[in-house]
């Protein structure tokens, strides 16, 4: 932000004064949409499985990695 004639002014608010837009109202709409779309979204639901999938095969459940998977790609793992 510049001035740029003489005489221009800058008023600001440092919390002495209730702002003229609500952001707190904002934000919780942006947040409640965005959750919205996200939890109501079956392909983000099918990437959670997916990373949650990977997460156990990584740190060795492969046991639970097996019960979860919608499909069997090998046998039933002996160990989790």
């Amino acid at each position: 932000m510049g001035l740029q004639h003489a005489g221009e002014i800058i008023r600001v608010n440092f919390g002495h004064e209730p702002l003229k837009f609500d952001i707190a109202s904002h934000v919780q709409r942006q947040r409640n949409a965005i959750w919205k779309t996200t939890l109501s979204d079956e392909q983000s639901n099918r990437v959670l499985d997916k990373l949650v999938l990977t997460y156990l095969v990584v740190r060795a459940f492969q046991k639970q990695a097996w019960q979860m998977s919608p499909i069997k790609p090998f046998s039933s793992p002996k160990g989790g």
